[in-house]
Formats: structure tokens, C-alpha cells, sequence
């Protein structure tokens, strides 16, 4: 595979001039500027997820099981992080982080990936994958047996599942009920990093993703006297969610770059230009992190 000369979208770099910034006046022209820092990371990542193959004659050439886990997973993360920004710009914290939540759960799986390329890796992915499926083809058996005839809906997902079987290489009773592959993302995440980066990578939006009690509170109910009323409007997101989503695409990039693409002069100034995207990005939520403090302090003065 070879590195794309057109890797880098060539579109002018978004400036973060502190001047301008130290006149902000709104949470607003925060994220205005981060939606264009992430905007730029989004491109390059759009590349590596549709390169293909061609043999001598110019035909594509079909990704193996473990080549397209890697590349489905960077398709995925891609859209997901299209419907993040969707969601950002339409000023809507709440969908917002049930996004961010599925982007770092596939940014997870990326980098495990990416860590452990074996096939055993893959097929216990896969395997894991397969097994919801087995359990309703069996469930669906279960329920035929007792009439004289499947239903029509029953024989399209008998056959969806018989589809999805053949795809994945595996035959049905080759699928157990238990698998290698770990159920808990915190445990793969141990395996790539720190093990405290589950808290602030994907811990901190579970709230968002359960419906838990704390969800509820910050952005479904407003406190009324003793009790509690609805609160039906949207929550405008924060910048901070924005540059972690952000820091997590510059951070796969750069570890897809490494470990994937060729040595080239292209690859050299990906990498150059993730690095200065990402600390345009820290430079930029430095200075929100300012603007809130001083906002903070002025309220605190006119108590």
C-alpha cells in the first residue's frame, strides 16, 4: 500500500491566534474553531479508510478477514464521527455524546488492532460477533418447531444469519457460546495504554449511552423545589467534548501511519501535520480554559 500524495487534504490550516481568541465573547467562537480543526483531521482519515489495492493488471484487490476488520472499523469510525459533528453543529450535547461514546469505543478497537495484527485477534472478534447471531437462529429453530411452517419473517432471518455466517469464513457450530475475545472494553484498553484512560476515554460518556441517573439530571430534568420537572430543550455542547474527539482521531492517525503506511516523504508529513493539529487543538482548549476561569470570576464578583 502506498502512501497518497493527496493524504493531506491541502486546505489552509486553521490559525489559533491568541490576540483574537483573548476577544472571544461566547462559549460560540470556541467551538466554531474547533469544528474546523476537526474538519481537518476528518479528511485524511477519510482517505486511509477507501484506499485500495490493484494488482499488475489494475484490478482492486479484496481486503482478507483481518485486513477488512481493520478497514470496516475505520469506515465506521468515520461515520460515526460525521454523525458526531452532525450533532455538534446542530448544538445538541445529549446525541452528541452518545456519538462520542461509539467513537471511542471504535477508536478502542482500532488501536487493539493495530496492536495485535494475528489472525487469532480477528477471529476471535469475529467469533465473539457471531455468537448473538447463533443464539437467534437457535431461538428461531425453537419457535418453528412448534408450528407446522416457518413464517416468511422467520425464513428471511434464518437466512440473513446463514448469510452473515458465510461471510465471516466460520460454519455455525464452529460459533460457542463463550469467546476469547474480551467482553470488557476496559480490559482491552489495558492492553494499548494507561488503564486510567478508560475513564476519561469511554467511562465518562456511559452516563449518556445507559440513560443512567446522572444523564438525567445534567440534561433531561430541572430541579423545581423538592422535586423535579422536565426539561425538554437541548443542551448546547462544550468545546472539551469537541477536542477529545479530536486529540482521539489525531492519536489513530498517527498510530495508522506508523504501522500501516510505507516509509515516503508523504507519511513524513502526515505525521508533521497531526502533530501540529493536535497542538493547534491543546492550544485552543487551553485558551477556552481560561475564558471559562475568567467567566467564572467575574460571576463570583458581581455575587
Amino acid at each position: 500500500m502506498q502512501t497518497p500524495n493527496y493524504l493531506i487534504h491541502k486546505h489552509s490550516v486553521t490559525i489559533i491566534n491568541q490576540d483574537e481568541i483573548e476577544a472571544f465573547t461566547s462559549n460560540d467562537d470556541f467551538n466554531v474553531l474547533g469544528v474546523e480543526l476537526f474538519k481537518e483531521i476528518l479528511s485524511p482519515l477519510i482517505v486511509v479508510a477507501t484506499v485500495y489495492r490493484k494488482d499488475d493488471s489494475g484490478k482492486s484487490v479484496p481486503f482478507n478477514h483481518e485486513e477488512a476488520a481493520l478497514i470496516g472499523n475505520l469506515v465506521r469510525y468515520n461515520k460515526l464521527c460525521s454523525a458526531f459533528l452532525e450533532q455538534f453543529t446542530r448544538k445538541r450535547s445529549e446525541t452528541s455524546l452518545i456519538f462520542l461514546r461509539c467513537i471511542a469505543e471504535t477508536y478502542i478497537n482500532l488501536k487493539y488492532f493495530l496492536k495485535f495484527k494475528d489472525k487469532a485477534t480477528i477471529t476471535h472478534y469475529i467469533k465473539h460477533s457471531l455468537r448473538q447471531e447463533k443464539k437467534m437462529i437457535e431461538l428461531i429453530r425453537q419457535n418453528v418447531s412448534n408450528k407446522t411452517e416457518a413464517d416468511d419473517i422467520e425464513l428471511r432471518m434464518m437466512e440473513s444469519i446463514n448469510r452473515a455466517f458465510r461471510k465471516s469464513d466460520f460454519e455455525e457450530d464452529e460459533i460457542g457460546n463463550s469467546s476469547k475475545w474480551d467482553e470488557k472494553v476496559k480490559s482491552r484498553l489495558s492492553e494499548i495504554f494507561d488503564p486510567q484512560a478508560y475513564v476519561l476515554i469511554y467511562g465518562s460518556s456511559s452516563h449518556a449511552i445507559h440513560g443512567n441517573w446522572q444523564d438525567l439530571i445534567h440534561f433531561h430534568l430541572t430541579e423545581e423545589g423538592d422535586g423535579f420537572q422536565a426539561k425538554t430543550d437541548w443542551s448546547v455542547p462544550t468545546l472539551q467534548i469537541l477536542s477529545g474527539a479530536i486529540l482521539l482521531s489525531c492519536d489513530l492517525l498517527r498510530n495508522y501511519a506508523i504501522e500501516v503506511l510505507p516509509e515516503s516523504q508523504s507519511k513524513n508529513e502526515l505525521i508533521d501535520f497531526i502533530d501540529d493539529l493536535g497542538n493547534r487543538t491543546f492550544r485552543l482548549d487551553n485558551q477556552h480554559e481560561k475564558f471559562l476561569q475568567k467567566h467564572r470570576q467575574e460571576r463570583k464578583g458581581s455575587k
